[in-house]
Parts: C-alpha cells; structure tokens; sequence
C-alpha cells in the first residue's frame, strides 16, 4: 500500500475527538490488527499532561481521511500484516509500537526518523528513543510512547488530600499485577526517558543520523485503559476526578472488582454475554461474529475462579451485546484476585 499523505494529520487538542465514534467505526473493521491500529492511533490520550515536563500529549484528529485509509488498509492488509510478523517479541508494549511505526511509515502524518534508537555513553546503556520523527511542519519530535492499563485503588480517607505530583489524592492508580504504578511510570518517563532527547549521546546520534545537530521537542503518547472500582461509590461520578487532575476525563475506561465481589454479582449491567481477553488483545474494542458462543455470567464466574486461583493474577473481561450481525464490547472489565494489591511484589520497571 502506497503511503499517503494527507493534510490534516498533525497533532490536535484532545477535546477534536471521541472514544465512542471510533468505537463503533472499530467494529465496521474486519481485521483485528487494523482494529488494534485505529485504537492505538486514535484513542484518547490516558494523560493531558506529565506534571513537571513541558512534554504534551501527541494527538491525531479522527478524520475522514484517518477513516478512509483505515477501510483501505482493512480491505488489503497484508503490508499491516506483513510490518507486524518482523517483531521478534509477543509483548504488548511493543506491538503497540509496532503499530505507530506502521502509521509514520505508511500514513503520512510524519517521516519516521528512528525507531528505539540506542544511546549509550562509554560503554553503559544510557537508554533508547521510542520514537524521532519529522511532522509535516518539518519539526522533529521525540516521542516516548506506552500503552498501560491501571486500576484506581481507593486510599484510606485518612489519606485523602496526600498527593504527589505522580498520584491522584484519592487513588492509587496500580497495574494489574501491581509491579506497575502511574506514578513510578510518570517518574521514569518525566525524569528519565523524555529528557533523554537533549543528551549529548542523542544529539550526536541524530546528527550523524541525520547530518545536522537537529532541535528537538518532546512528546508523549500513553493509550490504554482506566479501571475504576466497581464496588465504590465514586462510580456515580463515572470518571470520579478531581477537574485539577491531569488524567483525561474522556479516556478509555472500564470497571474492575476483586474476584469475591465479582462472584456475588447476579448480573452485570448493560452485558448480555462475556470474553476473557488474552493480554495482546487489550488494545481494540472487541467484537466477535454473531455465531460465535460466548460466556454466560455463571461460566464466567467459573472461569474466573479457577484461572485467578491457579494463576494468582487478574484477568480482563469484555461484556457484550448482541447485535444484528456480531457480538460487540459493551463493558470492559477488571477482575482482580482478593489480596490485590496487597501481596504483590512491586518492581520499578515500567
């Protein structure tokens, strides 16, 4: 597929765009790659801003033109295909990479430059660059990508009001397994990984790359999920945030329950039907044909108990509707064993 290149792919304000149009255009797709491109491409930023960077959120308008060449993509996907088969890992994290360097290499929306570039100072890994591209206005920019899936875990109210530049006043926000917290992330990427750009050995990587000493600004794209808890009574607010806060009230969200509380549910509001999601699944909306069996709430609950008895981690639920021609997402949800998080060992590598 040729690349295209069309004008309205520069980087907008998050407000020029909707999870739910793209939800739904997500399921006219076919390909399950393509679904997983359009999601991590056009999905709302998880973050307005890294609170102490002068970084901003790297935002793409969910167009016509995204549109149209999404549908053309679906239609022959095998340069998709094809780009995605030369990863030598299965992780999440880097599939979701993979898929925004299809995007700058086929798209248009800016010529990639570099893609987990190596720095290293006498010897000693200092790190990489996610991204370098040039956009259309010809500037070059670094951008430090991730796609994560955190859980809002209410603080004691005696905790209340104690925030960080990294933590919410009111949650915690932990991975699933919790070796992963927003606020180390937020850390890691506002003092490590997002400076790493104006390094010396960055510099002269891209200047030899590139043939000049090239000015670079920094960016950050984080997509993913935002689980808020099931059995608190902030779900009557549905993004329960402080407006100070820079979480995006329009980001991708979901539920989560602790195994226990998600047994004694006698039913799920707005679920007909049910999936559990295999990590490299998380990305896109889901949606299944219309012949396909899914779980019933009792199975579910079965398959819950023994895979998180067995496993000790949480798994992640689609609930779905039935509609004329397939089974589409209707919740996405988080079911967590009971002693999350508090037997997890937690590890600083995000």
């Amino acid at each position: 597929m040729p690349k295209r290149h069309l004008k309205a792919n520069h980087p907008v304000s998050q407000g020029e765009y909707h999870i739910e149009p793209l939800r739904q255009f997500c399921w006219q797709l076919r390909h399950r790659c393509v679904r997983d491109l359009a999601f991590s491409v056009y999905s709302e930023t998880l973050l307005h801003t890294i609170q102490g960077s002068s970084a901003r959120p790297y935002a793409l308008p969910f167009d016509d033109n995204a549109k149209a060449w999404l549908i053309e993509l679906d239609t022959q996907p095998r340069a998709l295909i094809a780009h995605l088969a030369t990863r030598t890992s299965t992780r999440l994290g880097l599939y979701f990479e993979s898929l925004w360097a299809f995007y700058w290499l086929h798209m248009g929306g800016g010529r990639l430059l570099a893609h987990n570039l190596q720095l290293n100072r006498r010897g000693k890994t200092l790190g990489a660059l996610d991204f370098v591209i040039e956009d259309a206005e010809g500037t070059l920019q670094h951008i430090e990508a991730a796609a994560k899936f955190y859980l809002a875990n209410p603080k004691p109210p005696a905790q209340h009001g104690a925030e960080s530049p990294w933590q919410s006043s009111h949650y915690d926000w932990i991975g699933p397994n919790a070796n992963d917290r927003l606020a180390w992330k937020l850390e890691h990427m506002c003092n490590h990984q997002l400076p790493l750009s104006a390094s010396p050995e960055a510099l002269a990587a891209l200047s030899e790359r590139l043939g000049g000493s090239p000015v670079v600004c920094s960016s950050f794209l984080i997509r993913g999920c935002l689980f808020w808890p099931a059995m608190s009574h902030e779900l009557a607010k549905p993004l329960g945030v402080e407006p100070t806060e820079d979480i995006n009230r329009q980001a991708n969200a979901g539920i989560w329950w602790h195994l226990a509380d998600f047994l004694a549910q006698e039913s799920v509001a707005g679920c007909e039907a049910f999936s559990v999601l295999p990590r490299n699944h998380w990305l896109a909306p889901a949606c299944y044909p219309s012949a396909l069996v899914p779980l019933t709430l009792p199975e579910l609950k079965q398959a819950l108990l023994q895979q998180i008895t067995l496993r000790g981690q949480g798994l992640m639920v689609v609930g779905l509707v039935r509609g004329s021609a397939q089974w589409r997402e209707s919740q996405r949800l988080f079911v967590v064993p009971d002693h999350w998080p508090g037997t997890a060992r937690p590890s600083r590598r995000t």
